[in-house]
C-alpha cells in the first residue's frame, strides 16, 4: 500500500513539473526533440562558420562552384592581350596536352590551385584563364633572403582547344610570372621549375574524373 502511494505521489510530482513553462521539458514527442536539436545544430554551425571562413577560401572548389556549360568554356584560344602584356619577356612557359574537354581541364586547374593553397585571383571561363595571386613560400619566401634576394611568383594558366589536333585534345599552358625585390622595388625575373607542382595536381584531379 505504501509503495503504491509513493508511486502515485511521484507521478503527480513529475506531471506537475512538466506542466511548468519555466522548467525543462521532461517528455518529448517522437520527432520534436530531433527537429529542435537539428535546428539548433544548423544554427550553431552557421553562426560559427561565418567567422571562420578565411578570405582565400572564398574561391571554393570547382566541384562546388557554378561553372558555365562546357561548350562555353575557353571559346577563345588566344590569350587575352592584358595577360600577354603582363607576360611579355617575363614568362617561364610550359605547355601540356590532355585528352579531356576544356570544361574538365578548366575545373581541374581551379581545384588543383585550391588543393595547393594557391590564392586564386582570376577565373575567366570565356578565355579559359585561371590566375593565382602572388605566392611567396619555401625558397622564395620574402622573409628569408635567398641567394638572389627576395622573390615572389604567380601563375597564369591558359586552357584551350588544340586546333591542330582532334576535338578532344586540349592544352594547358602554365606561365610563371616571377619578380625579385631589389633597390626598393619589384622587377621581373625568371624562376625555374615552379610549374611542375601545379601540373601534377591537375593530373591528379583529372584522374579522379569518371571515365
Amino acid at each position: 500500500m505504501n509503495s503504491t502511494f509513493r508511486n502515485v505521489v511521484l507521478i503527480s510530482f513529475v506531471l506537475m513539473l512538466s506542466a511548468c513553462s519555466n522548467t525543462p521539458k521532461l517528455f518529448w514527442d517522437t520527432d520534436e526533440g530531433r527537429d529542435q536539436a537539428a535546428g539548433s545544430g544548423v544554427a550553431g554551425a552557421a553562426k560559427g562558420s561565418s567567422a571562420e571562413i578565411m578570405p582565400e577560401m572564398a574561391a571554393e572548389s570547382a566541384s562546388g562552384r557554378e561553372l558555365p556549360m562546357a561548350e562555353n568554356i575557353a571559346t577563345s584560344g588566344r590569350l587575352p592581350e592584358k595577360y600577354s602584356q603582363q607576360l611579355a619577356g617575363l614568362e617561364d612557359l610550359n605547355t601540356r596536352s590532355y585528352g579531356q574537354t576544356t570544361g574538365d581541364l578548366f575545373s581541374a586547374t581551379i581545384d588543383a590551385m585550391i588543393t595547393l593553397n594557391y590564392p586564386v585571383d582570376v577565373v575567366d571561363s570565356t578565355h579559359g584563364v585561371v590566375t593565382s595571386d602572388w605566392i611567396r613560400k619555401g625558397e622564395n619566401n620574402p622573409n628569408v633572403p635567398s641567394m638572389i634576394g627576395y622573390t615572389r611568383h604567380r601563375y597564369i594558366a591558359h586552357i584551350y582547344r588544340d586546333s591542330a589536333a582532334s576535338d578532344n585534345l586540349t592544352k594547358l599552358d602554365i606561365y610563371v610570372l616571377g619578380q625579385i625585390f631589389e633597390k626598393g622595388k619589384w622587377s621581373g625575373t625568371t624562376l625555374q621549375h615552379l610549374s611542375e607542382e601545379l601540373y601534377s595536381a591537375v593530373s591528379e584531379h583529372l584522374a579522379r574524373l569518371p571515365h
